[in-house]
């Protein structure tokens, strides 16, 4: 059962939020499209609520990408070379792609120490941005445990068969 819901949580995890990020995002330009349109008003909240939404769709859908290997990558001269020198561009590329998501998540958490430090306040929702802004540390993380699960199953797993792909 727990074993269980723990494959559910690994699998689906990304998934749920891009959907919920999606609709958010999807419903408040609708809303604001028909609003605008047929009784000429407005949800003065409908952007920022499109904005988070778009965020948190972006930033766990390429968590996603990293755990179904689904960034695109142009390997047709990588496939040119030997197994052994395939998987050393491969390697190659991840560690430079780890690296730049270090970095991000550094300078995200400076981000949102600034925010912590100095309230922002949304001007339509009035919302504390430090807490719509933390998805982005939070979704960074989840990319760098993400990279190092697929690592982790093609040593274990598949006993650095094929390629970390």
């Amino acid at each position: 059962m727990f074993a269980n819901a723990l494959h559910k949580l690994d699998t689906r995890f990304e998934e749920i939020f891009c959907v919920i990020g999606l609709s958010v995002m999807a419903t408040c330009i609708f809303a604001q499209v028909v609003l605008r349109v047929f009784f000429e008003s407005a949800f003065h909240g409908a952007e920022e609520l499109a904005v988070y939404g778009m965020v948190t769709a972006v930033y766990l859908g390429c968590s996603m990408a990293i755990r179904e290997r689904a960034h695109i990558r142009i390997t047709f001269l990588v496939e040119k070379l030997p197994h052994k020198g395939q998987v050393f561009c491969i390697v190659m590329a991840d560690l430079l792609w780890f690296a730049f998501i270090l970095l991000l998540l550094k300078e995200s958490i400076a981000w949102i120490q600034l925010l912590i430090q100095f309230d922002y306040i949304s001007p339509a929702l009035g919302i504390d941005q430090k807490y719509p802004q933390s998805v982005v540390p939070l979704a960074l993380c989840l990319m760098i445990g993400r990279m190092i699960q697929v690592y982790y199953r093609w040593i274990i797993r598949d006993n650095k068969e094929g390629l970390p792909l």
